[in-house]
């Protein structure tokens, strides 16, 4: 597995400066009024959570695993009590908010459209250009971004990566080789080519 340190996969740090927490999780007005309109109170502080770490991160991370001070700052970005908590949600509730801030901020999902085919495809195209799994995880993260896609997990990527594209170098490899040699099998008018995998 390619090591997630060496790709642009982004992951939410465990420690923020006041100036990081402000740049990366302050709301406008107009998002705060958003997701009042969205939620009620008792998910207000969740909707506003995967809202603004979609927007950081491009993924929605477990709602549990989003650090402390990032969810205590986004509870007074939007006016909450610090006695308000990270409600237990329901599968149902969870893909609504999730597929509400998708539409609000224009992005598409990539499991269930075209982001897998998206992914693979460029994949591909980079493998025989790009030595580094690493290398072939970041073009892939970069294409999904330039199309508006939300960004899969990791493992999906680093999978990608190693079976998709450099099974598809090693195809292209193989038709080439039986390329190049089968002008001479048939001036012979004997050989033969075997694949073993």
């Amino acid at each position: 597995m390619a090591s997630l340190e060496r790709t642009a996969y982004p992951v939410l740090s465990r420690s923020y400066s006041r100036a990081e927490l402000q740049r990366e999780f302050t709301f406008s007005e107009e998002e705060v009024t958003w997701i009042k309109s969205r939620a009620n109170a008792a998910f207000r502080l969740n909707l506003a959570v995967l809202f603004k770490t979609f927007q950081v991160l491009r993924y929605f991370p477990e709602i549990a695993e989003v650090p402390d001070p990032v969810v205590d700052f986004i509870r007074t970005q939007i006016g909450l009590r610090s006695k308000v908590a990270l409600s237990p949600y329901k599968w149902m509730q969870l893909y609504r908010h999730m597929n509400a801030v998708r539409e609000r901020l224009g992005v598409q999902p990539f499991y269930g459209s075209d982001g897998q085919g998206i992914a693979v495809a460029h994949a591909q195209l980079m493998a025989p250009l790009l030595e580094q799994r690493a290398d072939i995880i970041n073009a892939v993260i970069d294409e999904l971004l330039r199309q508006n896609y939300e960004l899969p997990a990791y493992s999906t990527l680093n999978d990608l990566a190693e079976h998709d594209a450099f099974n598809f170098v090693m195809l292209r490899i193989l038709i080439a080789l039986t390329t190049a040699v089968l002008p001479g099998m048939r001036t012979r008018g004997k050989g033969h080519v075997i694949n073993i995998s």
